[in-house]
């Protein structure tokens, strides 16, 4: 057991070509943060162990496709940043309505090789070893699902394949890596978003949109990074009081770390919490300001719950697209259902992750439009 979270264990008998060699510093301080400082108990020792091995296994695949290929650049992409839960997801959610747009989808990230067809029992298949997977960790999670309820076909998050470079605050949310998160902190993310346009490019040879539509938290904090890749990238920033989002950050960080961990402090969960999104917003609010306006949008979010078409309109404005008839009834039978089912409100107190308003407010409020 003293060496199921080594490199060596992890490595020596991987057959797979990892490409550049770019994963080797982000997986050493990972591991070295989960063997010295996270604490895991054995469910949790076999969950990372199974996570780091198996995004290693996909980037190995995508290496091996795109391997001394000359392969068109992934279609543009518009990203949609802000603090985690600030409405990115209803956001991302409406903007997913549109033909134009295409997310991975959970079931993409999970198992994308072989590449599948549409419709075949082989995606059928897919799906249902998806769902298998889900269900297991709603069996060790049972109180995430109502927090960020998700379905194998859903569009998710680009959090999930920035993993293909072993630099995500994913790791972060399962265990206790306070020195893997400085160096997330201060380390280049450029390689992340290359596995990442690497990874559009494989779903791209069966199905290339328009536009690539992608949501990471984090990414607010390596705009350069984007821009380096994507120099023609688009950026939906939404926008709330951090007074609602950072404790709930806290409880969902919370809720996904307890299966995995003998040891849980919450107050810790808020300084490292609140800390680590300053950082990130502090460095998003520098580089913005480099970024021609017309890529950029900015939405604030109780105008946006209290008139979703009205801000979808602006953004689309804005940025040059075309919203079509068709896409806008989906999008207004979106909002009518979304209003129907009353979405259950969770109750998360500062006070019990060790933070006041004061410091809250004191540290990101400068960052926010809202």
């Amino acid at each position: 057991m003293k060496y199921l979270l080594s490199e060596k264990s992890l490595l020596t008998n991987f057959k797979g070509n990892l490409g550049e060699d770019d994963y080797r510093e982000p997986l050493s301080f990972l591991l070295d943060s989960l063997n010295q400082e996270a604490k895991l108990n054995l469910i949790g020792k076999f969950a990372l162990r199974y996570q780091i091995s198996n995004h290693l296994k996909i980037r190995s695949k995508i290496f091996e496709f795109i391997n001394n290929k000359d392969l068109e650049r992934p279609a543009k992409p518009v990203f949609v940043i802000g603090l985690p839960r600030s409405g990115t997801t209803y956001l991302f959610n409406l903007l997913s309505l549109d033909q134009s747009h295409r997310s991975p989808l959970v079931w993409e990230m999970f198992f994308p090789f072989p590449l599948v067809q549409k419709g075949t029992s082989q995606h059928k298949w897919r799906i249902r070893k998806t769902n298998l997977l889900m269900a297991f960790q709603r069996l060790i999670m049972p109180d995430l699902d109502p927090v960020h309820p998700i379905q194998s076909t859903d569009p998710e998050e680009s959090l999930l394949v920035t993993t293909l470079s072993l630099k995500s605050i994913l790791y972060s949310y399962m265990a206790r890596v306070p020195s893997y998160e400085e160096y997330l902190k201060n380390t280049d993310h450029t390689s992340a978003i290359l596995w990442l346009s690497r990874f559009l490019q494989v779903l791209e040879s069966s199905n290339r949109p328009k536009r690539w539509l992608l949501k990471d938290p984090t990414h607010i904090g390596h705009l350069p990074e984007i821009l380096s890749i994507y120099p023609e990238a688009c950026f939906i920033q939404i926008h709330r009081d951090p007074l609602e989002s950072i404790p709930s950050i806290c409880s969902l960080t919370e809720k996904t770390r307890s299966p995995f961990t003998k040891n849980l402090d919450k107050k810790e969960i808020g300084k490292r919490t609140l800390a680590y999104w300053e950082d990130a917003l502090a460095k998003g609010e520098k580089e913005r300001n480099k970024i021609n306006k017309s890529q950029f949008f900015d939405v604030k979010f109780e105008e946006f719950i209290n008139q979703p078409l009205e801000q979808i309109r602006l953004i689309y404005s804005h940025l040059g697209f075309n919203l079509e008839e068709k896409t806008e009834r989906s999008m207004i039978n979106y909002v009518e259902e979304f209003e129907e089912e009353e979405k259950i409100k969770h109750s998360y107190g500062l006070n019990e992750f060790g933070l006041s308003e004061e410091s809250v407010q004191n540290a990101l409020s400068k960052y926010l439009k809202f």
